[in-house]
């Protein structure tokens, strides 16, 4: 296991929560962003994105958004207990499409047309490289991903090894949506938000001494010593 980053600022038990505007965004699937605010998960595993410098994920120390897409999001690749918060049929649709039409009624996640709900912003606490595809598997239960996608995720360009990020999050009290703009779409991680959204009044979703629990049961799962 190797660690990339640990953000001193954002180590767990030690960071506030933001006091005003944040432009910065990072893009994730709808489903793992639902997780993520509902504190069904710390964790992200990421590799970078084809537009990304580098096609690397570079970490960041701040507070940024989690950006709710719906590109790549398959049902084959959640848990059972994940599948409600899925939009059908959306995995392959042309962005356009996807943007511009309506949620299903009754849809957890309701959103307008044209328009990003944002609720969360995070900062990462650790990033870590996963060693090994059975360490990575070892994270499983933390997520809402299958094995089969853990799999996936680490084959593809296999010479990147996967970072783990271990995220503290804050959630507002509703969401607040924005324009999904032409200039948000591409293959890349992170976003500037035009007319970036007031995060004040975010609160934290794990308390200081789960999210220290988190970190250790992570950097344990990685090294194999769990």
């Amino acid at each position: 296991m190797t660690t990339l980053r640990t953000a001193t600022a954002a180590r767990a038990g030690t960071a506030g929560t933001p006091a005003g505007a944040v432009r910065r965004a990072l893009k994730e699937w709808d489903v793992v962003v639902a997780a993520l605010e509902q504190g069904r998960q710390a964790i992200l595993v990421r590799k970078g994105g084809l537009e990304d410098p580098g096609r690397r994920l570079r970490v960041d120390t701040g507070w940024f958004w989690l950006y709710p897409t719906l590109f790549h999001a398959r049902g084959v690749f959640l848990r059972p207990e994940y599948q409600s918060l899925l939009v059908p049929g959306m995995h392959r649709a042309p962005r356009r499409l996807a943007r511009d039409r309506p949620r299903p009624a009754g849809h957890p996640r309701p959103v307008a047309p044209g328009h990003v709900s944002l609720r969360a912003v995070a900062q990462v606490v650790e990033a870590l490289e996963a060693p090994s595809l059975d360490a990575l598997r070892r994270l499983c239960d933390r997520t809402v991903w299958t094995e089969k996608y853990l799999a996936l995720r680490y084959r593809w360009r296999e010479e990147d090894r996967p970072l783990v990020l271990v995220l503290r999050i804050a959630s507002l009290p509703e969401p607040v949506e924005v324009a999904e703009l032409d200039e948000y779409g591409g293959c890349r991680s992170w976003l500037e938000l035009r007319d970036p959204p007031d995060a004040a009044g975010a609160e934290p979703v794990w308390r200081a001494d789960r999210l220290a629990a988190e970190l250790t049961s992570v950097r344990e799962a990685l090294d194999g010593s769990r």
